[in-house]
């Protein structure tokens, strides 16, 4: 079983703060990573592919993983520099 570098968060615990300060910032970059991988590999297989329908899909998932990317992105920004989240 997976078992976590540091605790699980819980507020009530002194230290807690520290925990989220680590964790989740690893966390969220781990996110935009596996999206822009996989953005990457949808790129790379578009050249192959010869229905137009089916590249528009793509393109669209690229899009759309480029937004999450931009939103995960802003989110860590933020709590980098302890401003509220939105």
């Amino acid at each position: 079983m997976f078992k976590a570098p540091y605790p699980p968060w819980d507020f009530t615990i002194k230290g807690s703060f520290e925990t989220v300060i680590k964790r989740w910032p690893v966390i969220l970059t781990g996110i935009i990573d596996n999206i822009y991988c996989r953005n990457h590999d949808l790129g790379v297989s578009i050249r192959d592919k010869t229905d137009e329908a089916e590249k528009a899909t793509i393109e669209e998932i690229i899009t759309e993983g480029k937004a999450i990317i931009g939103l995960v992105g802003q989110v860590k920004y933020d709590m980098a520099r302890n401003r509220p989240l939105e």
